[in-house]
């Protein structure tokens, strides 16, 4: 056992592939070669020797308790792997996702002024209101730019589907904000909920179910706002438009997200403006004849009868629906796929463990399709 490495290291043995070569040098076969070739392992064994001390003198920590320094991982060469290009463009999305931020809180600030100047006499809301367009033109030209610069550096990636696109940055929650502004104003001027079509922008399916349904929050602060002027009129018109809304959400399948927890919001604003309804009843406010368009006046019951034909964009909203439906159906099929590529991956590499290499490029070929 001892001779063994040391015949490996001299220059008249050729070291073994695998171990069974070890197990078939038998030991009356190494004396033999010993007796014959003394003088030429002696040599060997010198130069053993030799080398270890040179591997000694090479580390100065070998005879002592400090450790060795780390093993040189990284090459020093400078043109090993050029990443020049690939940091461009990390670069230029990482600044455009930094302007993104900051568009998003300029737009933010400016809808909390918006906003607030439909509560407050002597504010210029036109003025805020062009100023909201302008940063809303701004976030989508930088979001239209940074499509274009995903475009360039890869060709061959497959188009977003109708109603989908992916925001720069925090982006896409901004403009669930915008729409939920443009949706009470909307509701202000008709009593009904804004079409998606009737946006001046185009956005995403789920910004705007986003604003529609975070605007239902308004709609109960309207309601309780209206309901210190004794207004049942105006009460009863938003809790119609939220019930309808919610009843049509309820067509819809949202999963565990953003969408869903919006969803389960709207329930708490309906529950608020019944709230708000019973309230003004038993203060003595006829509510339902309010409700039966008795004792109101004629502008009055021509509003509501306007609201009761058309509060919702119902053929929008069914499209809207199936197309979400679609993207479920594609999204599922997706993770199907994925999920099968991992087994059949797994089940490779368990083939070539076994050295059944046929089942594993059968496997593998799977993989790729």
């Amino acid at each position: 056992n001892h001779l063994i490495p040391i015949l490996f290291k001299s220059a008249f043995i050729v070291p073994p592939k695998s171990a069974a070569v070890y197990r078939a040098l038998h030991s009356k076969q190494i004396l033999q070669f010993y007796s014959s070739s003394s003088s030429a392992l002696h040599s060997a064994i010198d130069n053993t020797n030799t080398n270890t001390n040179m591997e000694m003198d090479t580390n100065p920590n070998a005879n002592t308790h400090i450790p060795s320094p780390p093993y040189q991982y990284l090459s020093g060469q400078p043109d090993f792997l050029d990443l020049s290009d690939l940091d461009k463009l990390i670069s230029s999305r990482e600044a455009n996702r930094q302007k993104g931020y900051d568009l998003s809180s300029k737009i933010k600030s400016a809808l909390l002024r918006t906003r607030a100047s439909l509560e407050r006499i002597g504010d210029d809301r036109h003025l805020l209101d062009e100023q909201l367009e302008t940063l809303i033109l701004q976030a989508l030209a930088l979001d239209q730019d940074q499509d274009q610069e995903n475009k360039d550096a890869d060709a061959d990636a497959d188009t977003a589907p109708k109603g989908t696109k992916p925001r720069i940055a925090n982006l896409s929650f901004t403009f669930g904000d915008y729409v939920r502004y443009k949706a009470y104003i909307h509701f202000l001027q008709t009593g009904t909920l804004i079409p998606q079509s009737n946006l001046k922008h185009e956005f995403t399916d789920e910004e705007y179910l986003s604003g529609i349904m975070t605007m239902n929050h308004d709609l109960a602060r309207y309601a309780i706002g209206r309901a210190t002027e004794r207004d049942v009129a105006s009460v009863v018109m938003a809790r119609d438009l939220t019930s309808k809304v919610l009843d049509y959400l309820m067509k819809f399948d949202f999963r565990n997200g953003n969408l869903r927890r919006k969803y389960d919001g709207v329930k708490y604003a309906v529950k608020t403006c019944e709230t708000v309804l019973y309230e003004l009843s038993v203060t003595g406010c006829d509510v339902n004849a309010v409700t039966n368009n008795e004792s109101v006046g004629e502008d009055q019951v021509a509003k509501r009868a306007r609201i009761e034909n058309d509060k919702i964009p119902v053929e929008e909203l069914q499209k809207l629906c199936e197309r979400m439906a679609k993207r479920d159906e594609l999204r599922e099929a997706l993770i199907k796929k994925s999920r099968d590529g991992q087994k059949a991956a797994k089940q490779a590499i368990y083939a070539l463990h076994r050295q059944d290499f046929k089942a594993a490029e059968r496997l593998i070929e799977s993989c790729e399709k």
